[in-house]
């Protein structure tokens, strides 16, 4: 389906903060000239100016322009003249070629998307997990928070690849977490206009905007979301939380249509819904879950290493599956503890005590699973179960 682009300008805009279109103009010259033999440019321009809430030699020198060689125009211009000459908005749309605002300041040239992308959907489901819009007097200043680096760089990837632009990625010792940050009049309006996703907090009222609707285009929108608000468990279990049952539901409708098994849980406790895969050992439907996330990233890594259970490093394993920043306990010194001296789940228990580091049994068994699986740590076969190295 193709935007409407004319959907990007709002009526409580000003002169100054109008949106620009740079444009073929040809076929709007040659109408425009012909409009002029029945009519008067003074005539259309009032028109228009009326409309606009603007001077009319603010619409005169844009009309002026346009009898030569016009490459760029105001938005509002654009649809009034449309209106004038009849002249579809499908039409115009094909004209399009960049959008920018502020152009005698700061103003970037911005790529026209007539349509959902595939990487456009994974910016519009990322968004809608870790996202945030403020509207300010001209412009909009987007961000997109997160642990993950690599995630958060893939979602800036997926902005200059789609719209030409660049984002500030940083990270904040503080917190702990990563920022993505641009502004963009431009796509504050694509997000608000277009795909009706409003400014604000929005955690609880997410859904799936109506416009992504192809399979593709589905599948390409639960990736973006599940890159930051799902994750792969040490169980291998892959799992996704929000607080809105609308958006869980609409990707469990994705996933079902895509055969992967799922099941929906609410946690009265998060406030939260959950919606999770059936196995962390089944590894065909994994496979199916791999599509889903970004490859080079470290949760497509973490699946990766389920389904092929391939010999990793120590510092590789550590990579795939961080220590939390609050953890004291980590894959790395379970592993140091064990090249020590082998032991039982009790004896590892018992040495990180002294160091007064106080784990439950359960926490390690995860850990040395994952050790196990990277055959960095072996398992002796019968109780009471030995861990050792070599």
């Amino acid at each position: 389906m193709t935007f409407n682009l004319f959907d990007l300008h709002s009526k409580t805009d000003v002169p100054r903060s109008w949106i620009w279109v740079e444009i073929r103009s040809e076929i709007l010259r040659k109408k425009y000239l012909k409009a002029l033999e029945k009519s008067t440019q003074k005539v259309l321009a009032t028109e228009i100016a009326k409309n606009l809430f603007c001077g009319l030699s603010t619409i005169e020198k844009h009309l002026i322009r346009l009898k030569s060689e016009c490459t760029s125009i105001p938005l509002p211009v654009l649809i009034e003249l449309c209106t004038l000459l009849d002249i579809s908005s499908r039409t115009a749309n094909t004209w399009m070629l960049n959008l920018f605002s502020n152009p005698d300041k700061t103003g970037k040239k911005i790529k026209a998307m007539k349509k959902c992308s595939h990487t456009f959907a994974k910016i519009v489901g990322a968004f809608l997990a870790d996202g945030y819009m403020q509207k300010e007097r001209y412009t909009y200043r987007l961000k997109l928070t997160d642990g993950e680096e690599t995630s958060v760089k893939a979602f800036e990837s997926w902005i200059r690849v789609t719209f030409g632009i660049s984002g500030r990625v940083y990270y904040c010792r503080q917190n702990n977490m990563w920022y993505c940050w641009f502004t963009s009049k431009i796509i504050g309006r694509y997000f608000e206009n277009i795909f009706d996703i409003k400014p604000g907090a929005k955690s609880s009222i997410v859904k799936k905007p109506e416009l992504i609707r192809t399979r593709e285009q589905e599948r390409a929108f639960v990736l973006g979301f599940l890159m930051f608000d799902g994750g792969v468990k040490t169980s291998g279990m892959v799992a996704v939380t929000s607080k809105s049952k609308m958006i869980i539901d609409d990707i469990e409708k994705i996933l079902k249509k895509n055969c992967i098994n799922v099941k929906k849980t609410y946690s009265p406790v998060k406030d939260a819904f959950l919606l999770e895969s059936r196995s962390g050992r089944d590894k065909e439907q994994l496979k199916k879950w791999l599509r889903y996330f970004e490859p080079g990233t470290r949760k497509h890594k973490a699946l990766q290493f389920f389904i092929d259970g391939s010999y990793l490093e120590r510092g590789e394993l550590q990579e795939i599956f961080p220590i939390h920043y609050r953890a004291r306990v980590s894959i790395s010194l379970i592993h140091s503890i064990l090249q020590k001296k082998s032991g039982t789940v009790e004896d590892i228990v018992s040495v990180l005590k002294k160091k007064d580091i106080f784990v439950s049994k359960n926490t390690l068994y995860k850990y040395l699973y994952l050790l196990n699986k990277a055959k960095l740590v072996n398992k002796s076969p019968r109780a009471p179960v030995i861990y050792s190295i070599g």
